[in-house]
């Protein structure tokens, strides 16, 4: 399985930075700012979306959240780069902003910048040890490295903070997987339709670790298609 295919992404960190943004369109007075944004993020409209947190960033350019949340959407564009360099903004401005220390760790992970990726990733566990996301995300990278234990250690850091967090599952799946324990893969995956029976990742997953064990009777590590 590709690693664009494991799950982690901006999409989901997008909705965990509505309400730090939020707080950028109060400081600045801006709240048609905040409701034209929203407006542009359901019609997909990222350019728009741009604009607004340009405008942002004129009215008040002390603070890091609309830089942290245009990077996400140049990150949406493809645009890594221009991602970076405003994930660096926000935290020069706020070096305690442990969302953009994430975000910037999953657009190093995208560059396949894996030791960077992980240095964020462990700089916004320092700043907060309960996010869940940043575990999640920070096995991927482990992964990406072919580090699987440590990959598992981080997905079940993941779980253990919040059991219903169902990426954690699927991508657990995926490093036993790696591992040639597809009972434990198969069971993880299961588990993650079982909480969300409309998780199309792990029902993939299931196909296709399944199609392997009929017909082979250990999996290849060439079999996962992976960069890094």
């Amino acid at each position: 399985m590709r690693r664009e295919e494991r799950d982690t992404g901006f999409t989901d960190q997008l909705l965990h930075g509505r309400n730090s943004i939020g707080k950028a369109f109060r400081k600045s007075s801006c709240g048609g700012l905040s409701q034209s944004r929203d407006r542009a993020r359901r019609r997909g409209d990222l350019e728009l979306a741009i604009s607004d947190f340009n405008e942002a960033i004129r009215l008040n350019p002390q603070s890091a959240y609309p830089y942290s949340d245009r990077g996400l959407t140049y990150a949406r564009k493809g645009d890594i780069d221009r991602a970076i360099a405003d994930f660096d903004e926000a935290i020069r401005l706020d070096p305690k902003y442990a969302l953009a220390f994430r975000n910037r760790g999953f657009a190093h992970y995208l560059k396949h910048k894996y030791d960077s990726a992980i240095a964020d990733y462990d700089a916004a566990i320092r700043l907060n040890p309960k996010d869940v996301a940043a575990f999640n995300d920070r096995g991927n990278v482990y992964h990406a490295k072919r580090d699987v234990d440590r990959a598992i250690a981080d997905f079940n850091e993941a779980i253990r903070l919040n059991r219903a967090f169902v990426p954690a599952y699927s991508n657990r799946c995926l490093v036993y997987y790696d591992k040639g324990d597809q009972d434990r893969a198969m069971v993880d995956c299961n588990e993650a339709i079982r909480r969300n029976p409309k998780y199309a990742l792990a029902y993939v997953t299931v196909v296709w670790s399944s199609t392997q064990r009929a017909t082979m009777t250990a999996p290849s590590p060439t079999m996962t298609k992976r960069s890094g």
